[in-house]
């Protein structure tokens, strides 16, 4: 109601605004595509008889679409993938730790430095770490 009251304020003044007119997907994609997909894939599907039972099939939908679901706008990946924290070294046996380090050692060329960063692209280490627990980056 106050929004059409600005807005005709607005035109009667002789000012142009340049915000998204109303019903217009051509002119904000992103919520356009992201609403249009949950009104297809969930609200025409589904029959809520509970608002706690809603929110929780909304909640539900939504991490898989923005966690699991691949998006070609983002090269066929997740827009927002689930972290997985690996468990610290010490949780692994001992030759195992030694094995690992030699790895590290050997495609680091002898530098320990920033080893954190490069097991995510060190493929013999990567399967070597036990995955823990997946923690959510988007909260």
């Amino acid at each position: 109601m106050t929004s059409r009251k600005i807005w005709r304020w607005l035109q009667e003044l002789g000012s142009r605004t340049l915000s998204i007119e109303s019903d217009s997907p051509w002119e904000n994609g992103c919520p356009g595509s992201f609403n249009s997909k949950l009104q297809d894939e969930l609200f025409n599907r589904e029959t809520f008889f509970a608002l706690q039972a809603a929110s929780m099939l909304i909640e539900r939908w939504r991490r898989e679409y923005k966690q699991v679901r691949p998006h070609s706008s983002h090269g066929y990946r997740p827009r927002a993938p689930e972290a997985i924290r690996f468990c610290p070294m010490t949780s692994l046996p001992i030759t195992t730790r030694a094995f690992v380090t030699a790895q590290i050692l050997a495609q680091t060329g002898g530098r320990l430095t920033s080893v954190l960063l490069r097991l995510d692209r060190t493929a013999g280490v990567q399967k070597l770490l036990r995955p823990c627990t997946p923690v959510s980056l988007t909260g």
